[in-house]
């Protein structure tokens, strides 16, 4: 799916867009990388810090659908290949819609179902139909609303507000479509964060 490799690459490069000698958003603690696949051998460690470098996706089908079997939902399969295409530790801030980071195997699974069962309570968020994929801002969720499904469980993708939690507010038909508004208002409004309406 060419818009989600396009939201990925476009994520990755406008972080290395905003590097500096003083500060690099590629570099973390040494003990935080515990997998060398993500070791960037072209750069140099600095103090503690450790390079890291975005790669071909390390998360298993297998993976996937252990997740699938605790949530007892299908993931659409949009998700799935975002899941499938990079691994990486950020991303840069497009939007308000922040995708939950890092991507890599185990961890992934782990925020989604943090954010789904012990974060905000249950009764407003999977107990709805609700599955959290990214933060929204600093207050809300972005979710996989499943009460509204088309094929290949492409589920419409709701705003969930912390101030408002018996409510939630449609932002998009599907992940893809909404990826696709990010990228188109980025690459249109390259001077700020752009709020998805």
């Amino acid at each position: 799916m060419e818009i989600i490799e396009r939201f990925v690459d476009l994520n990755l490069d406008s972080l290395a867009s905003i590097a500096t000698p003083e500060w690099d958003p590629f570099y973390i603690s040494k003990k935080s990388l515990t997998d060398n696949n993500f070791i960037d051998p072209e750069k140099e460690e600095i103090e503690g810090q450790i390079a890291w470098k975005a790669i071909p996706s390390l998360i298993e089908d297998s993976e996937i659908s252990k997740l699938e079997q605790e949530l007892k939902f299908k993931l659409p399969d949009s998700f799935k290949y975002y899941l499938k295409y990079k691994n990486f530790f950020e991303l840069d801030v497009l939007s308000n819609v922040l995708m939950f980071t890092p991507l890599m195997p185990e961890i992934w699974a782990k925020k989604i179902l943090d954010s789904t069962f012990n974060g905000y309570p249950r009764e407003f968020i999977y107990d709805k139909g609700l599955i959290p994929f990214t933060n929204y801002s600093d207050w809300g969720l972005t979710c996989f609303n499943t009460n509204n499904s088309s094929e290949g469980s492409d589920y419409q993708i709701v705003v969930w507000d912390h101030e408002n939690p018996e409510e939630f507010e449609t932002k998009a038909k599907n992940f893809a479509s909404l990826l696709e508004s990010i990228v188109d208002n980025y690459e249109n409004n390259k001077d700020g964060v752009i709020i998805i309406e």
